[in-house]
């Protein structure tokens, strides 16, 4: 194991599982959660090396999770993996902005999470979007903007 542990945060079982399973095989530590209130407690709870998060959860959303995190100082630079059904640009700017480090799309292949994973994990990796404006352009006032 490379003793690292990996949060994985999804609200449908069968997904949890596989993912779980995956990383397993690739020699990760795993703690689940299974919605947001439940993934805030296992970051106070363990020591956390990297989270897999979607963003379509029950009650507090992904989005939410994310703002969360950022207002704990002692989680506040976890690497962020967003791995989701939910491929539109806005939000994959939106989750980038809130703190994730990286976006994956579901369906995905074992390689693809594993390769994002490692690169997470070795802190080589953190998602190319641009956060703000090219200089001269318009201000986006939040990322909550990007939603219009």
């Amino acid at each position: 194991m490379s003793g690292k542990t990996i949060l994985i945060v999804e609200d449908d079982p069968s997904m949890r599982e596989l993912v779980a399973d995956q990383l397993k095989a690739a020699g990760h530590g795993v703690i689940t959660a299974r919605d947001g209130p439940e993934a805030i407690v296992r970051l106070s709870n363990f020591l956390i090396h990297a989270l897999v998060l979607d963003l379509s959860l029950p009650g507090m959303d992904g989005f939410e999770v994310l703002k969360q995190i950022q207002g704990i100082p002692a989680v506040a630079g976890i690497p962020i993996l967003v791995l989701s059904a939910r491929h539109a640009e806005r939000d994959v700017r939106r989750a980038v902005v809130l703190g994730a480090w990286d976006y994956l799309t579901k369906p995905y292949t074992e390689q693809q999470l594993s390769r994002r994973i490692t690169r997470l994990l070795r802190g080589r990796f953190r998602a190319p979007l641009e956060t703000g404006p090219p200089p001269g352009s318009p201000p986006e006032s939040s990322p909550d903007a990007m939603l219009i």
